[in-house]
């Protein structure tokens, strides 16, 4: 799973556009986006794109790709929104 956007340690407004890839489909059945250990948006798209509305300061973003075998791999990475 591989977050496109926002970058790791970079400053966004809000609303937060979100970019997700994750790199196969097989078995794949859905990615869901974490904001701040809260889920936010969930879909059965790959790539995952979607915006977020937030208040200033540092969140961490994390998404997990959630396949049919039970295999759940998360990706994080933390923005600052001004």
């Amino acid at each position: 799973v591989h977050i496109c956007a926002p970058a790791n340690g970079s400053t966004v407004s809000s609303p937060v556009l979100v970019k997700v890839a994750a790199s196969t489909t097989l078995y794949f059945s859905r990615m869901e986006l974490w904001v701040d250990g809260v889920k936010k948006y969930s879909t059965n798209a790959n790539p995952l794109q979607t915006s977020v509305s937030l208040p200033a300061g540092k969140h961490r973003f994390a998404v997990l790709a959630i396949y049919g075998d039970g295999n759940k791999p998360e990706s994080a990475v933390y923005a600052t929104v001004k």
